[in-house]
């Protein structure tokens, strides 16, 4: 099986049992964002997961001195890739790219990065099984006047059983949390905000190749592995401590 037919077969079985988190620079363009800046400190950034990253490289930009502390012994936070499985990497945490009208569209065209628009349909894993369509569909988190209610409370409602649980439990993974604490209102409040784009988009590597590429390789040297954050001391003296490294 070649990269493009294990891509097509895969694309959407996240859906039915394999929770592959998806959100990343999804604002759309935000012009003050790399406004000039005159602050002369040093910034700690806890945590070497996307967000850390990225911060790290708008520092490094604005010749901000910064150190990222990482508390597990590899960087990255939910971008991964399983190597050995397939003649080909594969990305084992964010993998695509939810519309181009953001930052990181911007970032991809800039570094000549390759993408591919994502059209597979859908399919599940349902009653132990790979399906294309399901009794019941599952998309009632983008209806008017939901009730705030978690995803699992309001899929209960709606009439959806225990078969149903492993797909309701990753819509919501989608969007960053667990289907019992995330409220069907306030999510969908916040999706009528959405403005990059309704197309999906593959990386022709792994999402991970293109952040390790672009942006790890410029700040590697600034992040610090095995480094737990136990406490934040806000001491007269300024100076961030935790139990294993001081600044």
């Amino acid at each position: 099986m070649d990269r493009r037919k294990f891509l097509k077969t895969t694309s959407f079985i996240g859906l039915g049992g394999l929770f592959i988190p998806s959100t990343l620079f999804s604002s759309c363009r935000k012009e003050t964002l790399f406004e000039d800046s005159s602050y002369s400190g040093k910034v700690i950034i806890i945590g070497s997961g996307v967000a850390g990253l990225y911060a790290g490289y708008i520092l490094k930009s604005k010749g901000i001195d910064f150190q990222i502390l990482e508390a597990s012994s590899v960087y990255g936070g939910r971008l991964g890739k399983l190597t050995g499985f397939a003649d080909f990497p594969i990305d084992k945490g964010a993998q695509w790219l939810h519309g181009k009208n953001n930052l990181l569209s911007d970032f991809i065209t800039a570094s000549n990065t390759k993408i591919t628009l994502d059209d597979t349909e859908a399919v599940y894993w349902f009653n132990n099984q790979l399906v294309e369509s399901l009794p019941k569909d599952p998309n009632i988190f983008d209806a008017e006047n939901l009730p705030d209610i978690s995803f699992q409370d309001y899929a209960i409602q709606k009439g959806f059983g225990e078969e149903y649980k492993y797909i309701i439990e990753n819509i919501a993974g989608d969007q960053g949390a667990e289907a019992s604490v995330l409220s069907a209102y306030w999510n969908h409040q916040e999706e009528t905000n959405w403005c990059s784009g309704d197309d999906d988009y593959k990386f022709e590597e792994t999402f991970f190749d293109f952040f390790e590429k672009n942006i790890i390789s410029e700040i590697s040297d600034k992040i610090k592995l095995n480094t737990i954050v136990s406490k934040i001391d806000y001491s007269s003296d300024g100076h961030f401590k935790h139990s294993n490294y001081n600044v």
